[in-house]
């Protein structure tokens, strides 16, 4: 319900979980070290009807950075 600094009402908050998750193997892989990749472990995923890349897709009229 709060204002974005375009004043637009914000209503939903979508996490993209992959994201988030390639965000933190970064910062112990870190950008210049050689690490090719990293292992996260424990992450408890729950599936959901939503679980695909499409749900995070908005219309162009919805999309604030297109």
């Amino acid at each position: 319900g709060k204002k974005d600094i375009f004043g637009k009402t914000l209503r939903v908050t979508a996490f993209a979980v992959a994201d988030e998750l390639c965000s933190a193997a970064e910062l112990v892989m870190g950008k210049t070290t050689g690490f090719p990749a990293a292992i996260i472990r424990n992450y408890q995923f729950t599936p959901s009807d939503d679980d695909s890349a499409k749900s995070l897709i908005r219309s162009k009229k919805e999309d604030l950075f297109r």
